[in-house]
This record gives C-alpha cells, structure tokens and sequence, in this order.
C-alpha cells in the first residue's frame, strides 16, 4: 500500500552564500543608509558585527560566517580566510575613550595582512600586525605583533614557528637519516 504525502517545497539557503553576498552589498555600496541596513542584517542574522571603518580586502572568505565582530578601525588584506567566533578589536575600552578624548587617530585596532587564516574562537587585540601567510589556530588570544609565514597555535602557551625553519628541519633529518 502506498501513501501519498503532501510534499512541502523547502528551499535550503547556504548561509555562506547569503551572508557572502550581504557583505559585497555592504562593502561596495557608497550609501550610509544602505551600509546601516546591510550592517544590522548582518547583525540580526549571522551575529555578526562590522565596525563603520573597517577596510576590508578582495577575497576574504567566512566559511562558517557565525559569531564575528571586526572592530571599527580593523584591516584585513586580501585572501584571508577568518572562521566562527572570531574577534578582531582594541585591548581595552580605555584605548578608544582615550582616543576620542585626545581627538587623535592613533591606530589601535590590529592590522591583518594578506593570505591569513584565523581558525575558530581566535581574539586578536590591539595595535599589532599579523604578518602575511600566518596561520592562527584555535582559542589563541594574541596581542603582540606575528611575523609574516608563522604559525601559532595553543598548547598551554603560544607556540610561534616559522614555517621556514619547520621546513629547514625536515631537510636536516633527510640528510642524517641517509
């Protein structure tokens, strides 16, 4: 015997693709208004919070675009890829009051440059600058300035390698082991 359903028509949305697209809108528009509703859709939606200037590079990816707040001074280069939980900002609410005060545009947000991949619940704070091709793991709080080709992860305290000495040492133990 078979039964006959009423079938539903469900449309399954990325949430990837909907907030990619909501981020170029609000990326590429020239209107105050308009960057005000993209910024609270974002907000409302994926719970995610974007600072007024924040400069943004071409191709920064958000595969789990979940939980994010990019701080208002931040800047992120190109081809960077920052996971869920992610927050980018200044070390203390006292560096912005005193910035207001002293009406002076000091940088203290952090600058991220090109090809860096942040992993999950990573806070990165202060006036520092993440060198290119750095990889941040998970749960890394970072306040101090990374060189470009490193890797930090956690593991009861940061870990720095250059990823040039990781390769340097492989090279050596091929050639002892021969």
């Amino acid at each position: 015997m078979i039964k006959k359903f009423k079938h539903r028509v469900v449309t399954i949305l990325d949430p990837q693709s909907n907030f990619e697209q909501l981020l170029n809108k609000y990326l590429f528009t020239k209107n105050a208004f308009l960057k005000k509703i993209y910024r609270y859709r974002m907000f409302k939606n994926f719970n995610i919070i974007i600072g007024k200037n924040t400069r943004i590079g071409k191709n920064v990816r958000f595969p789990h675009p979940f939980n994010i707040v990019i701080g208002d001074g931040a800047v992120i280069g190109d081809n960077s890829i920052i996971y869920h939980g992610v927050t980018i900002g200044v070390k203390s609410r006292e560096d912005i009051l005193l910035n207001r005060v002293n009406d002076e545009q000091k940088i203290i947000y952090p600058h991220i440059e090109n090809n860096v991949i942040i992993y999950a619940n990573s806070s990165i704070v202060g006036n520092i600058i993440i060198g290119q091709n750095t990889v941040i793991g998970s749960n890394v709080i970072i306040h101090s300035n990374i060189p470009k080709n490193s890797i930090v992860t956690l593991n009861q305290e940061i870990k720095i390698r250059n990823k040039r000495l990781k390769n340097r040492d492989k090279e050596l133990k091929n050639d002892t082991s021969t």
